[in-house]
């Protein structure tokens, strides 16, 4: 994924003294597509364990990973979290109270969304006039897609530039590319794993004042327990 620093996010500013695990980008790394999941998983949130808010550690094959379902109070679509992390980078708060001495290079970021697993695909424009993000699907569709994503979005969450080309705006600066849900669709969802990412490091939000300081402290002590870079940054 091409670097491009911001920390400002759909879901706002990050909190001080919490602990965040991070997708950096680099100059050299690759682009957000090798991390989509075409089609997606499904999964059910409460056979693994998971609530809506707040991430879990979830063992596969002796690694631990973080699994976080994606809320759609701020990522109301799919497609608005992946263009975020295409140009940002991932940034998921953990809780302090995680068992942090499991996380190591080989855990992964696992994103779900309830939003991720279109179960009526028929009834939306097919490829090659929808663009496979892993170009598997180039042809009617058997199966979910995850190009569909940018075509799964209502027509009063769309603007149009003066060029006529449709777009969506999310909080923090992102605009991309999206097309309106086609009509008449009585659209039927599935949570489902949608992204994977590497957990390049844990960073750890300074303190603003004497209090929060001390518990920035606490916080990058806890993470210190991986096995993962772990930075204090401002914000």
């Amino acid at each position: 994924m091409s670097k491009h620093n911001s920390h400002q996010r759909a879901c706002g500013k990050r909190v001080a003294a919490g602990v965040y695990a991070e997708t950096r980008l680099s100059d050299q790394g690759q682009p957000i597509e090798t991390f989509i999941l075409d089609p997606p998983v499904p999964v059910d949130p409460a056979a693994l364990g998971l609530a809506a808010v707040g991430p879990q550690l979830i063992e596969i094959n002796d690694v631990w990973h973080v699994f976080d379902i994606v809320g759609r109070k701020f990522y109301p679509y799919v497609a608005d979290m992946v263009e975020e992390v295409r140009r940002k980078g991932a940034s998921r708060r953990l809780p302090r109270t995680l068992d942090f001495s499991k996380l190591s290079p080989e855990s992964c970021l696992v994103l779900i969304h309830a939003k991720a697993v279109i179960s009526d695909f028929e009834q939306y424009p097919q490829p090659p006039a929808v663009m496979c993000p892993r170009f598997k699907h180039l042809s009617q569709l058997e199966e979910v897609c995850a190009g569909l994503w940018w075509y799964d979005i209502p027509q009063d969450a769309i603007q149009t530039d003066e060029g006529g080309h449709n777009y969506r705006a999310i909080p923090g600066g992102v605009t991309y590319r999206a097309y309106p849900r086609p009509e008449g669709v009585k659209v039927g969802y599935h949570h489902g794993i949608f992204m994977r990412l590497p957990v390049t490091n844990l960073t750890v939000i300074a303190g603003r004042n004497a209090q929060e300081e001390k518990q920035a402290e606490g916080a990058y002590q806890a993470a210190s327990q991986s096995n993962l870079p772990i930075f204090m940054d401002e914000e």
